[in-house]
């Protein structure tokens, strides 16, 4: 559900602004009529994959969140779904910077086109790609290796398939 408030009326009703959003409501704050700010619930990844018990389970999850992600086309969230997607042993030679954010972005966007829904592009960013020698494109952009993923889905984009 979808919230639209006056900017002094979220002023003075604050903590039962904050209540509706973690409950799961997007607000979002005018003023004069214009938005100026949107709250909603946070996206927990983190908790949900912690609370996953079985490597299947985990897949489930963390495919269904990417897919929410890719769906909401905010490149933040796209860009922490993907990063919190990585196993955490790679993530952690990595720099998750701007840059790394907006080239992660990219590819779930051109993921998105390519495959026509942000499920499908979920899925195949999760499963092993027989073009990317049976990796899974997710685990060489977590191990560094984004420009190959970069290049693959190039090439899907225009049909070359090998």
């Amino acid at each position: 559900m979808r919230l639209r408030i006056p900017e002094a009326q979220a002023k003075r009703r604050l903590s039962s602004v904050l209540r509706q959003a973690q409950a799961g409501h997007t607000i979002l704050v005018l003023r004069h009529g214009r938005p100026i700010a949107q709250l909603g619930p946070v996206m927990s990844l983190p908790l949900r994959l912690a609370e996953a018990g079985s490597t299947e389970l985990r897949q489930v999850i963390v495919e269904s969140l990417l897919a929410e992600a890719l769906a909401s086309r905010n490149d933040n969230l796209v860009a922490e779904a993907m990063r919190q997607s990585i196993p955490r042993s790679r993530t952690q030679a990595q720099a998750w910077d701007t840059a790394w954010g907006v080239r992660l972005s990219a590819i779930a966007r051109l993921a998105v086109e390519i495959h026509g829904s942000p499920d499908a592009a979920a899925k195949w960013l999760l499963s092993p790609v027989m073009g990317l020698d049976g990796h899974r494109p997710i685990d060489l952009i977590g191990s560094g290796d984004i420009a190959q993923v970069e290049i693959f889905l190039g090439r899907l984009e225009y049909g070359v398939y090998t």
